[in-house]
């Protein structure tokens, strides 16, 4: 039997793939919400720059490559 030229389980993965959709872009939306929203009100950030510049640990593998 077809409706529209699909199959029955056609429509069946059509319809499971349109639920995981329905499902997954509201979550995926409200979730990086969540994050720039943490991002903003965070407490860490009080408007101080930091002048973070990385360091060298010298270690016995790096005494090794000189």
């Amino acid at each position: 039997m077809t409706l529209l030229g699909l199959l029955w389980y056609e429509w069946l993965m059509c319809a499971a793939m349109a639920a995981a959709l329905i499902v997954a872009v509201p979550v995926y939306i409200l979730l990086t919400l969540r994050e720039w929203a943490q991002i903003l009100l965070s407490e860490a950030d009080d408007g101080d720059i930091v002048d973070a510049e990385w360091t060298v640990v010298d270690t016995p593998q790096r005494r090794l490559l000189r």
